[in-house]
């Protein structure tokens, strides 16, 4: 073989291989659906890391970084299609552009999160009257004295609105519906930052409305998808009403803390509930919820993979607002049929529960039925007194003090607590102030000794 032969081959052996089938890139994409992450990181071969680095440079600094990049002059690479917006890589919260205006021009937006409460941020880019929404963010005004202005302690969501152009520069706009209420281009301060994210909102589901949705099951999500405090939120886009999958979460008021049991909920099962919650309108309760009955929660995903809640608290539908009501006989017979396959938590205890943990899933208990299970708590030197004839019973600790005066249990303890048996009929039952001696066992674990039911508390306390 001749030097110029193994040169060709070392050079052809450089060169990826296609895909094996034409439809992998899509399978990839609809793969990216399901997992419902936006890129936040680009995995690529090093030989594209560095094709990209030469051709594009972002028309974007962070926030904490000094200066400011400019497009590089070379011919850039064509950027991905604004249709697979999955290839796009979000700004930081705090990217900085270093224009104080958005250009004319882009070829698509795409919603990001930024600073405050998470949210479900779509995968789908705005790519219909992009000017539009420029338009509506170079007519807020500019605020004179950033900073200075009265700050609210309100919470809300951030956001990053990253105006995408065809020579592969970003133009980021970030907006903060909480504290300050601030509108940032470039270096520029500007106020009402709600009106381009409604705008868009408004222009991405006009976009969805004139498309035309593959047909496809979403990735079902999972309980505690939605939680605010993971990061992430429900969908500013889409309602609960456009759910195609989901999964019913359920929970009940207890002392002691549980994660809400799933159940899947199948698609006939589903049309039945979203019908149901539409039709009720009436105002709700959101008052203590008896320990016997269950709320709910509906997660679920769009047909374009936005997530999206439903919410039941104690037994009615409740949009969070107050607004919903008890749900109709064929939903109710779907509720309590998913209700029936998620069980009821049972509180546990071990060596290291605190007395007061030890009171809250004794309460817990006795409300579950479990009795059995709640005379397990009392200490074996103790004289178990369960109470009998009760419908629920409530328990509000008011203080934990230690007893060093009873040697004959470990860590004597003494939990106060609001105490009132409620019966059957749920007729007013005034509280009591309780005192549950607890010591510790053989085990380490905190165990009842005994229970005083003291003096009545009167009403209104």
């Amino acid at each position: 073989m001749s030097d110029d032969d193994r040169l060709r081959d070392q050079l052809q052996a450089l060169v990826p291989h296609p895909p094996p089938t034409p439809g992998r890139a899509a399978a990839a994409r609809d793969l990216h659906h399901r997992s419902r992450r936006r890129t936040t990181v680009a995995v690529v071969t090093v030989a594209a890391v560095a094709v990209v680095a030469l051709a594009t440079a972002p028309l974007l600094t962070s926030g904490d970084e000094p200066g400011v990049t400019r497009p590089a002059t070379q011919t850039p690479t064509p950027t991905p299609s604004p249709a697979d917006p999955e290839a796009f890589t979000c700004p930081a919260p705090r990217a900085q552009a270093d224009t104080d205006t958005v250009p004319a021009g882009a070829t698509a937006v795409h919603l990001c999160a930024g600073s405050g409460t998470g949210f479900d941020a779509p995968t789908d880019a705005l790519v219909t009257d992009v000017d539009e929404l420029a338009g509506v963010v170079n007519r807020q005004p500019l605020v004179t004295a950033p900073g200075q202005n009265v700050c609210q302690t309100d919470l809300g969501p951030g956001y990053v609105l990253a105006f995408e152009y065809a020579d592969g520069s970003i133009v980021p706009v970030g907006g903060d519906l909480y504290g300050c209420h601030e509108l940032r281009v470039g270096t520029s301060t500007r106020g009402h930052p709600e009106r381009p994210w409604s705008r868009f909102i408004a222009l991405l589901r006009a976009q969805r409305a004139a498309s035309r949705v593959a047909p496809r099951i979403p990735h079902r999500p999972a309980c505690g998808d939605q939680r605010f405090d993971t990061g992430r939120g429900i969908s500013p886009v889409a309602g609960p009403d456009e759910m195609v999958a989901a999964t019913l979460c359920v929970s009940y008021q207890t002392e002691t803390e549980h994660d809400p049991q799933g159940v899947p909920v199948p698609a006939r099962d589903l049309a039945i509930l979203l019908a149901d919650r539409a039709s009720h309108h009436d105002p709700v309760s959101t008052e203590d919820c008896d320990p016997d009955t269950p709320s709910w929660e509906l997660v679920g995903a769009t047909a374009w993979g936005d997530l999206v809640t439903a919410d039941g608290w104690c037994g009615a539908w409740n949009d969070g607002r107050g607004i919903g009501g008890p749900p109709g006989p064929a939903a109710q017979r779907v509720l309590d049929r998913l209700v029936g396959h998620t069980g009821r938590p049972v509180p546990t205890v071990d060596a290291t529960s605190t007395a007061e943990q030890v009171v809250a899933a004794y309460v817990d208990l006795l409300n579950a039925d479990l009795r059995d299970e709640a005379l397990a708590l009392w200490h074996p030197l103790g004289t178990p007194d369960l109470p009998v004839g009760y419908g629920h019973v409530d328990a509000k600790v008011e203080s934990v003090r230690p007893l060093r005066s009873i040697s004959a249990y470990g860590d004597a303890t003494a939990v106060t607590a609001l105490y009132r048996e409620v019966p059957p009929d749920g007729a007013f039952t005034d509280y009591r102030e309780a005192t549950f001696t607890l010591g510790r066992d053989q085990q380490g674990v905190f165990r009842i000794v005994h229970v005083d039911l003291g003096k009545v508390v009167p009403t209104g306390r």
